[in-house]
């Protein structure tokens, strides 16, 4: 039968006596068994009550079966007089060659206890202080994370009872891990690290920093644990960080590997490392912070800059090119692609209007404007650290949907007397541009349909110039598709596909479509035979959206 026995708290005289016990104390020093009243409330006796472990038989590794009842059954340990202790600590055999015992589990049963574990954990995952046991196992990561809390919340304390239970469990952790501590402080103070000792300086909570496309980002750590397969052993990390599917912004999961290493090394210069380690915290935090104002503005749906790289369906690829950032339209159009948010908080403040676009004709001229809030919403600036570094969009010239890093987008310098350079007929020219300039100023308030315009002409005499002039002047985004992008030949000939999708974000876009080359297909001489009939279907497309 297991052994057992109780520890009582020790007098709460001086501050300074009760909190930093020798590690020198043998847990055997301390027993005084004091058993509880019987008419104690459960989980009020300031007292512990310690169960050790009984022999062992190592004749046999499994369980032998048998229909009769034992005789020598132990009692067993939940008994209502146990219940009414504030500790129950189980004890193991410990083989490391300091001690002999060593504590498996501590179950916290004082009321008043709980209470205080509650505010020291926080938000500590896998931590329920509302249950009725409050349970903790070997090797107690949670304390050796939330140590200065537990030290904090016994010296603020004011009730003598709460202290005394507090005082109660600090001993019995200090006692177990204080060479734990000791070793965490050493990492800390020669900023190194084993890569067995990962866990002990990777806090749940905290910011942690990587380097990604050569620039610094930071993201919240939710969990951490080691990771092994047949290729190779690494520390992974669990991470939260801020980002927008189109409609709301929350949090989105990313995971972060150290590779297996061995020895030690210096902190800063693991592949992912906690915030407050980096030598330049001032400078890295200003950066990040100056990422997620700008994250922010970018959501919603606006004509871009950019160049640098890019992922395009994960595959690292340079675009030079003018962009459209539309999350939503992203999300929509690669179905596969779609992200899953976890609100901000319960209210979910992050909520976004479901307007896809406004256009202003200010001094700006015709664009897409970012998308309209109801409630913007108020960001920490912990919170703007950890925003994406990159938004999702279309390239016009690409013509692929890509997810573009933040810090390449830039606004778009126009060339305001390109319409001036076109060589044409002054009447002509004020027509088509009036013509425009209305249908794209009147077509989200007066839902009008596609305008198709026409242009025929010799190679060579300004036919695409003049397009691309008037959406210069104009500012808005341009599209140029050429034969090959429009499958006339395809078996759904009806065009049902994603390119009739694309075709209805450009109107949502107020974007100006130029299709080259569409004698060829007219003609009947390019490279799709008998195509005239689709192409006047893709005149019918571009008329309705």
């Amino acid at each position: 039968m297991a052994g057992t026995n109780t520890l009582a708290a020790g007098s709460i005289e001086d501050i300074d006596d009760m909190v930093y016990v020798s590690d020198d104390d043998d847990h055997n020093s301390q027993l005084n068994p004091i058993p509880p009243s019987s008419s104690a409330e459960p989980g009020m006796t300031a007292a512990i009550k310690s169960i050790y472990p009984g022999e062992r038989h190592y004749h046999s590794r499994r369980h032998i079966v048998t229909n009769q009842l034992p005789d020598d059954l132990p009692e067993p340990e939940e008994t209502e007089e146990n219940g009414r202790y504030a500790l129950v600590i189980r004890y193991f055999h410990c083989y490391d060659g300091w001690k002999d015992l060593a504590i498996s589990s501590i179950v916290v049963q004082s009321p008043m206890l709980e209470r205080v574990l509650a505010g020291v954990m926080g938000d500590y995952p896998g931590i329920a202080p509302e249950l009725d046991r409050l349970q903790f196992k070997y090797p107690f990561r949670p304390f050796v994370h939330r140590w200065q809390h537990l030290v904090d919340a016994l010296y603020s304390e004011k009730d003598p009872e709460t202290k005394s239970h507090i005082q109660l469990f600090y001993d019995a952790l200090k006692t177990e891990l204080g060479p734990t501590l000791e070793t965490r402080d050493d990492f800390y103070n020669h900023k190194t690290i084993t890569f067995e000792s990962l866990w002990m300086i990777f806090t749940p909570g905290d910011l942690v920093v990587t380097t990604q496309n050569g620039r610094q980002i930071a993201a919240k750590l939710t969990d951490a644990m080691n990771h092994s397969d047949e290729h190779e052993r690494v520390h992974r990390l669990k991470c939260e960080m801020i980002h927008c599917n189109g409609s709301s912004i929350g949090w989105v999961t990313h995971w972060f590997d150290i590779p297996e290493f061995t020895g030690m090394r210096k902190i800063n210069e693991l592949a992912v490392y906690p915030l407050h380690f980096q030598r330049l915290g001032g400078r890295i935090i200003r950066e990040l912070i100056d990422n997620g104002k700008a994250y922010f503005r970018l959501l919603g749906v606006s004509h871009k800059r950019y160049r640098g790289d890019a992922f395009i369906r994960h595959k690292r690829s340079y675009i030079d090119s003018r962009i459209i950032i539309d999350c939503e339209a992203y999300e929509r159009h690669l179905p596969d692609l779609k992200i899953c948010l976890k609100p901000l908080q319960k209210d979910n403040m992050s909520a976004l209007d479901n307007d896809k676009s406004d256009l202003s004709d200010d001094e700006e001229g015709i664009t897409a404007t970012h998308t309209a809030r109801s409630s913007e919403p108020m960001l920490t600036e912990e919170q703007l650290m950890v925003c994406h570094n990159s938004v999702k969009g279309f390239s016009l010239r690409n013509k692929r949907w890509a997810e573009f890093f933040v810090h390449n987008i830039s606004d778009i310098e126009w060339e305001d007397n390109a319409w001036d350079n076109v060589v044409l007929d002054q009447d002509q020219k004020d027509f088509i541009f009036s013509v425009t300039e209305g249908h794209c100023l009147n077509r989200r308030d007066f839902q009008t349909k596609g305008l198709n315009v026409l242009t025929c002409g010799p190679p060579g005499v300004g036919k695409t110039f003049m397009v691309e002039s008037l959406a210069e002047s104009l500012r808005a985004p341009l599209l140029n598709l050429t034969p090959a992008d429009i499958d006339l030949n395809a078996q759904d000939a009806d065009l049902q596909s994603p390119f009739t999708d694309l075709l209805e974000m450009c109107g949502n876009w107020n974007a100006i479509i130029l299709h080259e080359e569409g004698h060829g297909s007219l003609c009947g001489n390019g490279p799709f035979k008998d195509g005239s009939e689709m192409l006047c279907e893709l005149f019918y497309i571009l008329q309705v959206v």
